[in-house]
């Protein structure tokens, strides 16, 4: 690297497409496969080619800034909240430009997006350029980021991310189409667009049914983790698992099949989780039947299970969609972030139970037909 000092430049993207999916941070950490969140893909890309220096652009900052110091130990980062960013801008201004870096290379992280930057190290280091993704489909090549002399992100970038309204575009193509930078593209690499929860529900249920390709894109896509995090999954000598992709730090002792469980995650004795996403920090109680379901995140404390027992929570057969949104209605039902579902409870398909919902209202409810929209 010529003994050069770069930094890596990471930014998202406010997303209102995949309702609670992407809430509260961005799409920056929004779980994507089995272990991994949109940004370490990013993150990896840059830091396979000796990157260890980054700038992280967000609109909130608490769990990302939390996410790095458990996973990214080893990296120099520093958080910057798009809202306090003008109040704070000369004294950021000041701060980076005591650490001398000699080039910025941003990137974006509002989906899966992994780039093997290793041939172009040379021009992406010493030239102000953008750098695209070569499309598959033949259509126009995406624009995914760029690298940026010092004085231009100090005193322009900084600037141009200031505009708030900017944060929920491409950054990318912003700042490209703006500069009309000399554009270089880059064949190996993987870009998973997710647009809407159906894709989002389609892509990881086809990964268990495409061996292949699944192992093609973990060939392809190193991803650098602390060994803590990578810690083994257990599995219960009762426990059955089909057809399914577990992540790590997983403990079974249920049913799954047909479906993809995020790490972290604990599955008691008798619950049975069926053609299911369970995103990360769950704890799914026993004689529970969780089927055709999005559970998103949980990351408060889950010693104790926060899908009590005996609940039933999914029906494929839902016939009746979301009225109040349209994208589910395809069988498959969407729980927000930190919910505790109690002891049970009845849910059926197409139905929306928003993040933060409260424990006692859902008590009272105890039966939520198909295709309802439950919010405090």
């Amino acid at each position: 690297m010529n003994e050069k000092r770069i930094c890596g430049v990471i930014f998202g993207r406010e997303r209102s497409d995949l309702l609670s999916l992407a809430e509260e941070d961005d799409s920056l950490l929004m779980p994507f496969a089995p272990s991994y969140r949109n940004i370490d893909y990013a993150i990896s890309s840059l830091f396979h080619i000796g990157i260890s220096d980054f700038i992280v652009f967000v609109s909130k900052k608490k769990r990302i800034e939390e996410y790095f110091i458990k996973n990214w130990g080893e990296l120099n980062v520093t958080v910057i909240d798009c809202e306090e960013l003008g109040n704070n801008l000369h004294f950021i201004r000041e701060k980076i430009d005591s650490l001398d870096f000699s080039m910025f290379i941003g990137i974006k992280s509002d989906n899966p997006l992994w780039v093997n930057f290793e041939e172009y190290k040379e021009k992406i280091f010493t030239k102000e350029i953008s750098f695209s993704i070569k499309n598959k489909n033949g259509k126009k090549a995406e624009v995914c980021g760029f690298s940026i002399k010092p004085k231009e992100f100090t005193y322009k970038f900084l600037t141009f991310i200031n505009n708030k309204e900017l944060f929920t575009k491409d950054i990318a193509t912003e700042w490209h189409n703006i500069n009309k930078l000399h554009s270089i593209e880059i064949e190996e690499s993987i870009f998973l667009k997710i647009n809407s929860i159906k894709e989002f529900f389609d892509f990881h249920i086809n990964m268990i049914n495409n061996y292949f390709y699944l192992d093609d894109f973990n060939s392809k896509v190193p991803l650098k983790y602390n060994s803590f995090v990578n810690s083994s999954s257990v599995f219960d000598p009762d426990s059955f698992v089909k057809n399914s992709i577990v992540g790590t730090n997983v403990e079974i002792k249920g049913y799954v099949e047909n479906s993809v469980i995020f790490s972290n995650v604990r599955i008691a004795k008798g619950a049975k989780i069926i053609n299911s996403l369970i995103l990360p920090g769950n704890n799914i109680g026993s004689h529970t039947v969780i089927d055709s379901v999005i559970l998103d995140e949980f990351y408060e404390d889950n010693s104790l299970p926060n899908i009590e027992a005996h609940s039933v929570i999914g029906n494929k057969e839902a016939i009746r969609p979301n009225n109040k949104f349209g994208e589910l209605n395809f069988g498959v039902s969407l729980l927000g972030k930190n919910l505790r579902i109690p002891s049970r409870m009845k849910i059926g398909g197409n139905c929306y139970i928003k993040s933060n919902v409260y424990h006692m209202l859902l008590r009272n409810m105890r039966n939520i037909e198909d295709g309802s929209l439950v919010s405090n």
